[in-house]
Formats: structure tokens, sequence, C-alpha cells
């Protein structure tokens, strides 16, 4: 392989590599809890809680712009938590997919 082949490859790699351990895929409609512990993220960690004291959100509660991810904790969902009165202050959250039931 020449010098000037190199670059192509080595990127060709490196995107592989990156896409190889995390994929997504966009869910048309919203989420809805399955039960009333689901618990609530603020980042991809899921060690911070996206909600005061930890809380978790009730029944009523759904995600809506949801992506579905991969990643090294399992299955996630990534989206914006809308309140049962249908407010949403727009921030994304991450909860994980075995909580929840998307409409597909």
């Amino acid at each position: 392989m020449s010098a000037g082949n190199t670059k192509p490859f080595i990127l060709s790699l490196l995107a592989f590599i990156v896409l190889a351990g995390y994929t997504q895929s966009a869910i048309a409609e919203g989420c809805s809890p399955i039960k009333p512990t689901s618990r609530v993220f603020s980042d991809i960690s899921m060690t911070t809680s996206a909600l005061e004291d930890g809380a978790s959100v009730g029944m009523s509660w759904s995600l809506a712009d949801v992506v579905r991810s991969n990643t090294s904790h399992g299955a996630v969902l990534r989206g914006v938590l809308v309140s049962p009165r249908g407010d949403s202050d727009g921030k994304p959250v991450i909860v994980p997919a075995s909580d929840w039931e998307c409409d597909e």
C-alpha cells in the first residue's frame, strides 16, 4: 500500500471501529414507562439522575423525539421527557430501554 492510499484506509478503519460499538435508530412515535420506578438520567454514563433527588417518573409521563442506541450500558433511549400536562423543558435525557415501551 502506498503512502497516498494509507490515509483513506486508516480513516475508513477508524470509522468502522467507532460505529461497530455504537448503533442507533430513530423511533417514529413516543415512549411511555412500563413501571412507576422508571429512571431518567442526564448523561450516557447513566449515573446522574435528570430528576431532583434521583426521583423516577410516573406512568403518565412520556418520552418524545426518541432515538434507540446500543451502548456499553446496553440498550438506551435518548429523548425529551414530557410531563402529563404535555410540557417539557426540552433537555435531552437517557433512559434504559428495558424500562420503557415505544410505539414503533
